[in-house]
């Protein structure tokens, strides 16, 4: 008599969640004054192209314009944040004055 194949057992089928366990739709609290998130501007309406721009000038002028530091906090090596600030027709020359060690 031939040997039946051997079939793996069967996992269980999943159990049914009731319905109050289905995800709902994640609120979002509202922006805290004070809190870091208010301190970024509104983006809606701009491409993408003009949120970095905006961005990396944020973080240019929170850094007094020191662009080693800048680059390091937007996470790029800093010849990609030169790149990028010729990109957006940002002149590094122009902060040169405005950097706190400069004595103005």
């Amino acid at each position: 008599m031939p040997s039946s194949p051997k079939h793996p057992p069967q996992a269980p089928p999943p159990a049914a969640r009731p319905a109050s366990a289905e995800p709902q739709p994640r609120e979002e609290a509202p922006i805290a004054m004070g809190s870091p998130e208010a301190a970024l501007p509104r983006v809606s309406g701009l491409t993408l192209q003009e949120v970095e721009r905006r961005h990396i000038l944020w973080v240019m002028e929170e850094v007094g314009f020191q662009v080693e530091v800048a680059a390091t906090l937007l996470g790029i090596p800093r010849s990609t944040l030169y790149v990028k600030l010729k990109g957006h027709g940002i002149q590094t020359s122009r902060f040169q004055n405005l950097r706190p060690d400069s004595g103005i």
